[in-house]
């Protein structure tokens, strides 16, 4: 079964449909009430420039991009090409940290950081790869029966050093998203598996380390 990527007509002049192309993926254009690419029927992503995110985080469309994704009921991520703390808009550190945070644990989207547009593409590939490999299990994306568990242990996957096992591990210990990202360093040194490591890096990319390029 070939990768199937479903792609929001207005992306076309993004240039990602054409990097897409050289790919072995199934493509599809249509209008998609929300996100840009639709992976395999499953996995929701919308894809922003610095600028864009910047801009969208100003006007508040952003939140209302959000309250859509999450209405769809599919795994949603949010794709930012460039390092949205250097753009044209003047946005304070403090501002664009609340209103990652509030993407991240209130709507429980995931914002991935990328270089260009073919990383964007490579990431884009890698996810589909993923999910058609995924097992009969929590991680497992369905059609139906979703349930709201597997968007919260996608969303902690894509956490520095954290695979499917320890996503479980963490959401077992801690029970929510915002319980885990509150968290102390030893709080989260005592999930079993993760270490200190591991922890020190969790605690620095939810205050600092994912606001820099």
């Amino acid at each position: 079964m070939n990768l199937s990527i479903t792609i929001d007509h207005r992306e076309k002049a993004s240039q990602i449909p054409e990097l897409l192309a050289d790919e072995a993926v199934n493509l599809n254009f249509k209008t998609l009430k929300s996100g840009d690419y639709l992976v395999n029927e499953q996995i929701l992503i919308e894809r922003k420039t610095a600028n864009d995110f910047a801009l969208s985080m100003l006007t508040g469309r952003l939140f209302r991009q959000c309250g859509k994704m999450r209405a769809t009921g599919l795994v949603c991520l949010i794709i930012v090409e460039g390092n949205p703390m250097d753009t044209d808009h003047k946005i304070s550190t403090e501002a664009l940290q609340g209103a990652l945070l509030s993407v991240m644990v209130r709507w429980q989207i995931p914002v991935y950081l990328v270089w260009d547009k073919q990383e964007t593409v490579n990431t884009i590939i890698r996810i589909g790869a993923q999910n058609m490999k995924a097992e009969n299990n929590s991680l497992a994306w369905q059609k139906s029966g979703r349930k709201s568990s597997n968007s919260q242990v996608y969303f902690l996957r894509a956490l520095p050093s954290i695979g499917p096992k320890l996503a479980l591990q963490l959401l077992k210990k801690f029970g929510s998203v915002v319980k885990i990202v509150q968290a102390t360093s030893s709080e989260l040194e005592s999930v079993d598996g993760l270490g200190k490591k591991r922890a020190t890096k969790l605690i620095e990319f939810f205050n600092k380390e994912i606001y820099r390029l």
